[in-house]
């Protein structure tokens, strides 16, 4: 049984594409399912494009969900009682974006677009492959220094604070996305001022 609703939006130029609307839903559907609505938009509009959908394209998904009245066990800790979070992540950079003060490392000549394509390729395994998986990925791929941590450690970012100006180092964004993972999660692309990043709660 499904206990999720949702929506998508998209524009004349998606939904003209040919792609069925059963299909565009499917496309959405499983990154939405995991809390990855960004995702499955970037999904979407990939697979539009390749049917020969025209710019602009747009789409928007979000899921509700709800519970049955059942009695549900309490968690040990509130989720908006917590301080702290540690986390890993993957970075991506794109044209355009910052780098840090005193980066050598190659100009990026991707797209922001090309950025997130990328990260959605290997959503799949680094969601269900777990922190083995990830730390695999980040290795291979990430653009930012914490990659190059040895062992389980790669693209570690440490215990970040619930306050962002805490967290000089690490871009605002990332601090609210890692905020609303539950431990062992993976997050939906989450785009800064550094470029595109994947996210892991680790503690």
């Amino acid at each position: 049984e499904d206990s999720h609703l949702g929506a998508l939006l998209t524009v004349n130029s998606v939904r003209s594409s040919g792609l069925s609307a059963a299909r565009m839903r499917a496309l959405a559907r499983s990154h939405t399912m995991g809390d990855r609505p960004r995702a499955g938009c970037v999904s979407l509009l990939e697979e539009a494009q390749k049917a020969g959908a025209q710019p602009p394209l747009v789409a928007a998904a979000v899921r509700f969900s709800w519970s049955r009245n059942q009695a549900v066990k309490k968690q040990r800790t509130d989720p908006s009682s917590l301080t702290k979070v540690r986390c890993r992540h993957l970075l991506l950079r794109y044209v355009g974006c910052q780098a840090p003060l005193g980066d050598r490392r190659k100009k990026p000549t991707r797209s922001s677009g090309d950025a997130e394509l990328q990260i959605l390729r290997i959503l799949p395994e680094v969601a269900h492959g777990g922190a083995a998986a990830f730390t695999k990925k980040c290795k291979e791929l990430s653009e930012c220094d914490t990659a190059m941590k040895s062992g389980d450690l790669a693209g570690d970012l440490g215990w970040l604070d619930k306050d962002p100006a805490k967290n000089r180092k690490v871009p605002a964004a990332v601090v609210r996305a890692a905020f609303l993972l539950a431990v062992g999660q993976v997050s939906d692309l989450v785009s800064s001022e550094r470029g595109i990043h994947l996210i892991l709660r680790t503690a």
